[in-house]
């Protein structure tokens, strides 16, 4: 188990109806608990490698395989980030399912604003993975969101900062209250009232499983004048 402080619990379900209990952890920064993260980027890779297969066999998307690679690299700097001093740095959230990390989100709080930069669910808990359909869970994902911003509103954070890579997850953050910025190069949630508002939202809508950079990505939109360099992925 990651040490540090418990911030959220939630019951979700499997698609069997079995229960699936996850925590989440304010990880605490010391290297026992970035050995421990590091592990699990060795057992993503091995899930990512088995991936990579399946698609090879054309078993597996195309988009199924980048995001479980995406998973392993967010992975990688939550670890990193666990090795800086304390008080430095961002905040790191990792979600447990037992002894099982299940996802892990990357936050900074600056300025009064919350940045959530980096999210992501470990690859058999994805849409769309290899996982036995009976055995698939959604809500990791939101629940991590909820965590972040409810650490977010417990610091007063006037604004709420997110990247969105395409038009799905730009209708996501915007039905939270997210729009974008001036230069269209952020979706903002203004407000004090921003943070606590979206962690109430918790297991009120759909999962998202990925939010963070994604580099070299181009979107070019047609019908909304949307065609911009962005660095994340929802």
């Amino acid at each position: 188990m990651t040490s540090g402080t418990v911030v959220m619990q939630r019951e979700l379900r499997r698609v069997d109806g079995a229960g699936f209990h996850v925590r989440v952890i304010a990880a605490a920064r010391s290297a026992e608990n970035a050995a421990a993260l590091r592990r699990d980027v060795a057992r993503w890779g091995q899930e990512t490698a088995d991936y990579t297969l399946r698609h090879a066999q054309r078993t597996l998307s195309r988009e199924t395989l980048e995001h479980a690679r995406f998973a392993v690299q967010v992975l990688v700097r939550a670890a990193a980030a666990l090795t800086l001093p304390e008080g430095t740095g961002p905040g790191v959230l990792v979600a447990e399912h037992g002894d099982e990390v299940v996802g892990v989100a990357i936050f900074r709080l600056t300025g009064g604003r919350g940045y959530l930069d980096w999210l992501t669910v470990a690859p058999r808990y994805q849409v769309g993975s290899a996982t036995p359909a009976a055995e698939q869970v959604a809500g990791i994902g939101s629940t991590l969101v909820c965590a972040a911003a409810a650490r977010m509103a417990l610091a007063g954070v006037t604004a709420v900062q997110i990247d969105p890579l395409d038009p799905e997850a730009e209708r996501f953050w915007g039905g939270r209250g997210f729009r974008w910025n001036a230069d269209d190069t952020h979706m903002v949630a203004d407000g004090a009232e921003a943070a606590t508002r979206l962690a109430s939202a918790c297991g009120t809508y759909e999962d998202r499983t990925a939010q963070g950079e994604c580099i070299g990505c181009r979107v070019r939109m047609t019908g909304n004048s949307w065609r911009r360099f962005v660095r994340s992925r929802v």
